[in-house]
């Protein structure tokens, strides 16, 4: 039963990640970054307070229809290493995913 939550967690840590790199690129709204990823709406929720615990704290600016994702704080991540991952990134969370 660990390595189920082991994988969860990694897979929400990893979203999270992804995420974080999209909404420094532009892509900072919901929508968007379901598009973009494949992600459910939920998944985009849960991921983001999922990366909170190491720091990394993306918050909603706005309104509902008019708002966008904005990262405050990268706590121990590096946006430079995230950036320069990614596809990486992309590949390991695709890859935890099926």
């Amino acid at each position: 039963m660990n390595s189920i939550n082991d994988k969860s967690s990694d897979r929400l840590t990893l979203r999270g990640l992804v995420i974080a790199c999209l909404v420094t690129k532009g892509v900072n709204q919901t929508k968007q970054i379901s598009e973009e990823t494949g992600f459910s709406r939920l998944q985009v929720n849960r991921s983001i307070a999922s990366v909170s615990k190491f720091g990394l704290i993306i918050k909603w600016e706005g309104t509902n229809r008019s708002g966008q994702y904005v990262i405050r704080s990268w706590g121990y991540f590096s946006k430079e290493t995230v950036e320069q991952d990614y596809t990486q990134i992309l590949h390991r969370t695709l890859s935890i995913e099926q």
